[in-house]
């Protein structure tokens, strides 16, 4: 829950937005960055995609805004901590 945000926030935000796309026009940096998060965490179909690269949109945003890598960060790890106890409540309660 802590390390795969970390390590994703520095990947897809950090370098790609940081590194790749730093002076670029038209949002490029945004949805690169969010295409290639949401194929990261594809598993069979393109619907699948969808929230996955909405939720890019929204951290990328929030980096872009605040050129700071904790905030998305932050939310990152909140998503999937809501996510994991949902999940965990699924099969255990």
């Amino acid at each position: 829950m802590l390390l795969a945000p970390f390590l994703e926030e520095l990947f897809f935000r950090g370098i790609i937005m940081k590194t790749y796309f730093k002076n670029s026009n038209f949002g490029l940096d945004i949805l690169i960055s969010s295409l290639l998060f949401g194929l990261a965490h594809s598993h069979n179909n393109f619907i699948e995609v969808i929230p996955y690269i909405a939720f890019g949109i929204g951290l990328s945003l929030t980096f872009r805004i605040t050129k700071k890598l904790q905030y998305p960060l932050i939310i990152h790890i909140i998503n999937n901590v809501i996510s994991s106890r949902e999940l965990l409540s699924l099969y255990f309660f």
